[in-house]
């Protein structure tokens, strides 16, 4: 059943269903306002890390979107903003690719603080894991994307809106992450967050955000370390389903 808020723009979970992504895709819980047979909108995108990983993920992302577009009539484009990488020249070739000015690519340290301030809408991560915290960080904490995503939610004035609905664990070995939210909540060691209406406790809307590689507690005692099931019992039957 397709999910609709009360104004009937599509939202994030009909964009995910339709839509492949790759490496960590921030902007999860970002509402495409883009209404069905065409008042759509324009999407920005951005990239940390442009190399091989990351241009792949780019060309993915862009390629999937035109495909929902044709598919749904979402009056959707998905336009790639800026690039970030410690070498700018690496930034600017990606650049280069999709007609991005040299002063949306950016290098250095603090690159990917640069893009994420650049008014892109979802940022695309291709880097190595041990800096993925920061760019998280960076990209969740206050900013802009933040404080659209919570002016949407209360935009609805319930605030069941603003309530965690559920929260999945992906341990399927056979599943892919394919831009379906069905199959991308099951990708082993991920985990999935539903935000808003809920069987029991609606709510105007339904939102979801799919974090890879998730590092998870439960009652005090760790289970999942940056996707690796660490608990005995879960990493034997990890080694035996060919996931460790």
């Amino acid at each position: 059943m397709t999910k609709k808020g009360r104004d009937g723009k599509i939202s994030r979970r009909n964009f995910i269903k339709g839509a492949a992504a790759a490496g960590v895709a921030v902007g999860s819980f970002r509402i495409l306002h883009a209404s069905p047979k065409g008042g759509g909108r324009q999407f920005k995108v951005g990239l940390i890390g442009c190399g091989g990983r990351g241009n792949g993920a780019i060309s993915d992302h862009v390629r999937a979107a035109k495909a929902l577009e044709k598919a749904l009539n979402l009056g959707l484009e998905v336009k790639p903003w800026a690039f970030a990488d410690w070498h700018k020249r690496r930034a600017e070739g990606t650049g280069r690719r999709y007609a991005v000015p040299k002063e949306r690519c950016f290098g250095g340290a603090d690159a990917y603080r640069k893009l994420i301030e650049s008014g892109v809408d979802t940022v695309l991560m291709a880097t190595p894991p041990a800096f993925r915290p920061y760019h998280l960080r960076a990209a969740i904490e206050g900013g802009k994307s933040a404080a659209e995503f919570e002016s949407w939610l209360k935009g609805f004035n319930d605030p069941n809106m603003l309530r965690i609905a559920h929260v999945c664990y992906g341990f399927n070995p056979g599943a892919k992450l394919t831009g379906d939210i069905v199959e991308d909540e099951r990708v082993w060691g991920c985990t999935e967050w539903g935000l808003g209406n809920f069987p029991g406790r609606p709510a105007a809307s339904h939102t979801d955000g799919i974090c890879l590689n998730s590092t998870v507690w439960v009652d005090g005692e760790q289970i999942l370390d940056k996707g690796v099931s660490i608990h005995p019992e879960l990493a034997k039957l990890a080694k035996k389903l060919g996931k460790q």
